[in-house]
């Protein structure tokens, strides 16, 4: 038979190893709490009793945590899930609208709206990659992810605040201004914007 500490021992690698899988698995902790208290030793052992017991308290801790867990996250998923469908549609709707200035016949204007149509897409693919991230996380992670959702949603609506105030300088050409320097503008301001908004 083998000394104790090495039992011990044994038993502590087990239960190590299984912690992730109960986490994650309620039928992992039924079947666990099934054996557990099958299992119990005749009393004439107090030290293994007290594991045992210690194992079911255990396992319970961890019934009770995963469903915490569960109904915290399903509240955090609702939370950011009508913010997602919100935002994915104003960054289309936004796509649509920009795209239609791409067709322009001023160059400067086609620039600076393909830099707007191109951040468009790139937020809306971002913010899906989000959600499909928060399909799968944590409730802690949930949080982030729904304030990295809003920070994307103020980032394109300053973007798209500040081009539409910079717009109409690339079509009032009551000061004479040369078609170079609407090119010289626009490309600037495009190198602007994407040194800001990525």
């Amino acid at each position: 038979m083998a000394p104790l500490s090495s039992k011990l021992a044994l038993e502590y690698g087990y239960i190590h190893k299984a912690i992730p899988v109960f986490r994650k698995s309620p039928l992992a902790q039924f079947i666990f709490l099934c054996v557990a208290v099958y299992s119990i030793p005749a009393p004439e052992s107090t030290l293994y009793t007290i594991l045992y017991v210690t194992a079911i308290f255990v396992g319970l801790f961890f019934i009770i945590k995963n469903r915490q867990e569960g109904s915290e996250r399903a509240s955090e998923l609702e939370k950011i899930e009508p913010n997602l469908m919100d935002f994915t549609i104003a960054m289309e709707d936004q796509r649509g609208f920009f795209q239609t200035d791409v067709r322009s016949q001023s160059d400067a204007i086609r620039l600076c709206s393909s830099t707007v149509v191109m951040h468009c897409l790139a937020s809306k693919q971002k913010a899906e990659a989000l959600y499909s991230v928060a399909l799968g996380a944590s409730s802690s992670d949930l949080f982030s992810i729904g304030l990295d959702l809003g920070s994307q949603k103020s980032h394109m609506e300053l973007l798209i605040g500040v081009y539409s105030r910079f717009r109409p300088s690339l079509v009032d050409d009551t000061l004479g201004r040369q078609l170079r320097e609407f090119q010289e503008m626009s490309q600037e301001w495009v190198t602007r914007m994407n040194d800001i908004f990525h």
